[in-house]
């Protein structure tokens, strides 16, 4: 039934709805202030992407929601106070069609966090907001089959945090709290319901020694705590950032990272367990020289899954990676998108029709934007001028041991009513994946030794880093965009450009200097009408020296000259030559294919009068 109810989703996802449909794939980042922050994504059923964050920078934050169309273009734009700072963490879609939102609200003079959600409608006008009554932290929201949604993350009863879990029904009333930790730290981030509503919430928890180990819990439809589970292989962090199920069993996948205590650097952290939390495989994956976690996970039919990994902290050189992996654990594809920045990180991954949305942040000179990529079922972008580069993840098997413990429960809270304001904002939106035009016209392509040639750039796309190269040629300093060539020979100017997401593109031309064979024409027509009258052998580059002959059929001699410039007139002795065949020869000096050739050149030419 699990697997049944996740493919039947999948599919009216793909066939009940206009998702997405041909060219939509992008990267676009959005751009309010200089620290702005995604961190969710939600898809609504014509293919409109809403995106949730946050923009300004530390203590001065605020809410922010953005609508666009499936191709990137905003629709909507929109922030969202409340008497202080507020950051959204998610937002999925509600079976009335409106949004829920999970947001965190920093009262107290910014000392003291509070979660809160809120419902917004399709053209973002909040419906109702409400906040809680203690300290606490929302990540993440999971609609629940049995109706209402649960909000996750962690609450702060003591001096501990504690993993929250909180069901609410679609008026955002409160109807069971999970609030439960162990001797030090304890977190959910991203929990999972199977058909018969137990739940299972993925994160970390802390022990005596304070060490976050990754966590597993179980909680019943009710809001009780059933079991947890702690797993770990001996570093000194380990935490589960997602947990999806297997399509063709009950077991999970839980996504997260390891830290080992020898400097090492993070590592992607994967483990297959049941549904009682046992064991089946566990893997790392391991990017050279950079720390990298995974952020969050989907399961996609087949019994595969997507994985967002970056860098946790989304610090200079945080790549924004995506991978699909077998049920094995084995890997299937693996890129990062660039996106001509510093770093970029994203922390929300969702499945659509024709291939998957991630939503996060991207750097580009100091300044935070939300970004976000629609990519293909192969993780690639056909169509666009984006080129996803494939990174190298060394595996590694693991053992971690399991720890079963009962965590102790807090008392619940009851939600306060909140007024939260909704007012139009305008981004600056970027496409990341500019054209890269690099197309130049050249004012000819065959030149003799010492001429120059002009280039005119025809391509000049905004965002692209280009040059020119001209090997075998010398710029003429009083000409801008003149090259000339001393020497004989095959060259090619090439221009060359990037628009900081694909690799270096190149378009060239071909320039021959000195090297177009001479001509001599077959016939002539000294019939005085100012065209083709006189004959003679046509020098593609200046002569050194040459001995011009014609020769009638009897082998007399009616023309000679050493001057490269006069031809015959069809005259001999000042009368009119007859309509025939003649003979020619030519023997000259010339720079040819770079050094000077004597040379002898033969062959008729017919008279025509």
């Amino acid at each position: 039934m699990t697997q049944l109810r996740l493919l039947t989703a999948l599919l009216l996802l793909c066939f009940s709805t206009s998702l997405l449909q041909g060219q939509n794939y992008s990267q676009r980042t959005y751009d309010l202030g200089f620290s702005d922050r995604g961190y969710a994504a939600e898809v609504s059923p014509n293919g409109d992407i809403l995106l949730a964050g946050r923009y300004g920078p530390a203590g001065f934050e605020k809410t922010w929601i953005l609508k666009t169309t499936a191709q990137g273009g905003v629709l909507w734009s929109k922030q969202f106070e409340d008497n202080g700072l507020t950051i959204a963490r998610d937002i999925r879609r509600t079976s009335d069609g409106n949004f829920l939102v999970a947001f965190n609200k920093m009262t107290n003079n910014s000392t003291v966090t509070v979660g809160a959600w809120m419902k917004i409608s399709g053209a973002g006008e909040v419906l109702w907001s409400k906040t809680a009554s203690f300290n606490s932290e929302f990540k993440k929201i999971l609609p629940l089959a049995s109706g209402g949604y649960l909000l996750t993350g962690n609450a702060v009863p003591t001096s501990f945090l504690n993993a929250l879990a909180v069901k609410i029904d679609e008026n955002g009333n409160v109807v069971w709290v999970a609030n439960f930790g162990d001797s030090g730290d304890d977190e959910i981030e991203k929990c999972w319901e199977d058909d018969q509503g137990f739940i299972y919430c993925a994160g970390y928890s802390a022990d005596t020694d304070l060490n976050p180990d990754g966590l597993l819990a179980k909680i019943g439809p009710n809001g009780s705590i059933l079991w947890a589970r702690r797993y770990r292989t001996g570093n000194i962090t380990e935490e589960f950032a997602g947990v999806a199920p297997f399509s063709g069993s009950s077991d999970l996948l839980l996504a997260g990272h390891t830290v080992s205590p020898l400097f090492e650097y993070d590592k992607i952290w994967l483990t297959r367990v049941t549904s009682a939390g046992d064991v089946k495989w566990s893997r790392t994956y391991e990017l050279p020289d950079l720390d990298i976690a995974a952020i969050d996970v989907v399961a996609i039919p087949g019994d595969q899954f997507v994985i967002s990994a970056a860098k946790l902290d989304n610090s200079i050189g945080s790549p924004a990676i995506l991978m699909k992996i077998a049920q094995n654990g084995n890997l299937l594809w693996k890129y990062e998108y660039k996106t001509g920045g510093e770093r970029a990180i994203f922390r929300k991954v969702i499945p659509v029709a024709d291939g998957f949305v991630a939503a996060g942040s991207a750097v580009r000179n100091g300044d935070e934007d939300i970004y976000m990529a629609h990519v293909g079922p192969e993780g690639l972008m056909p169509g666009t001028e984006c080129c996803p580069a494939s990174v190298s993840l060394a595996i590694k098997d693991v053992s971690p041991e399991m720890e079963i413990f009962t965590p102790g429960t807090q008392a619940g809270f009851v939600p306060l009513n909140d007024l939260v304001v909704g007012s139009d904002v305008m981004p600056a939106m970027r496409d990341v994946c500019t054209p890269v035009d690099l197309s130049f016209s050249v004012s000819d392509t065959s030149i003799c030794p010492g001429e120059c040639i002009d280039i005119t750039l025809v391509g000049n796309t905004g965002g692209v880093i280009d040059s020119i190269l001209t090997p075998g040629g010398i710029p003429d300093s009083t000409q801008p965009g003149r090259i000339c060539y001393p020497n004989a020979g095959t060259f090619f100017i090439t221009r060359q450009g990037t628009n900081g997401v694909c690799d270096l593109k190149k378009f060239s031309k071909k320039i021959e200097v000195g090297t177009r064979p001479d001509a001599f024409p077959n016939a002539f027509t000294p019939n005085g009408d100012g065209v083709n009258d006189t004959y003679k052998p046509l020098f593609f580059c200046p002569v050194l020296t040459t001995h011009f002959i014609v020769f009638n059929r009897w082998g007399q001699k009616v023309f000679e000259t050493r001057d490269p410039d006069k031809a015959w007139d069809g005259k001999v002795n000042g009368k009119d030559a007859p309509s025939d065949v003649y003979g020619w020869r030519v023997e000259y000096e010339a720079i040819r294919e770079g050094s000077q050739q004597k040379l002898t050149a033969k062959g008729d030419v017919t008279l025509l009068r």
